[in-house]
């Protein structure tokens, strides 16, 4: 068993926050991403508590019976975006807000909410892989670290080869 120094205690435990608050970011957007994925899955499939949609609209709708999905502009407008403290998932179409909650005239049907709520398992699993890695010495920062590492290796090698044939040039004059 080997033991550690305060010095190198201290170092691990700052690698281990910064893993941690890394882990964290990614966790948000990743969630983020699934989320909004999950809610543009949604459109066009009846969801639990969505009413049926009016035999009228039915008919008049070129894909027939796809519930809040017709030409696609809805699903396309859903967009995600996180930093390092908070996930957002939304739409800029006022549409979305209609049918998110209702009307007088139009029933609510969630997708955004509903994402939420279907999405919880998997957001939780997010977070518990990342954290996890983070912890086991797998985390972004360490990825980065091994990254810049690898960097520096080959720019020593390719110095050398650099410097190697300025020498070689060199003593041939």
């Amino acid at each position: 068993m080997s033991t550690m120094s305060l010095l190198e205690a201290i170092g691990r435990i700052a690698v281990d926050e910064a893993n941690l608050r890394l882990s964290i970011d990614a966790s948000l957007a990743q969630s983020a991403a699934h989320l909004g994925d999950t809610a543009k899955d949604m459109l066009g499939e009846y969801q639990p508590g969505w009413p049926a949609l009016q035999p009228e609209t039915i008919a008049r709708k070129a894909t027939g019976d796809s519930p809040l999905l017709e030409t696609g502009e809805l699903r396309d407008s859903i967009k995600w975006n996180s930093d390092a403290h908070e996930a957002y998932v939304g739409t800029d179409n006022p549409k979305g807000v209609y049918h998110e909650l209702g009307t007088v005239t139009i029933p609510a049907r969630p997708f955004l909410g509903a994402a939420v709520v279907a999405s919880e398992k998997e957001i939780h699993k997010i977070f518990e892989r990342n954290v996890a890695r983070a912890f086991a010495g797998g985390g972004e920062l360490m990825e980065l670290l091994r990254g810049l590492r690898e960097i520096g290796h080959e720019a020593k090698e390719l110095g050398k080869e650099f410097f190697e044939d300025d020498e070689e040039k060199n003593s041939r004059r």
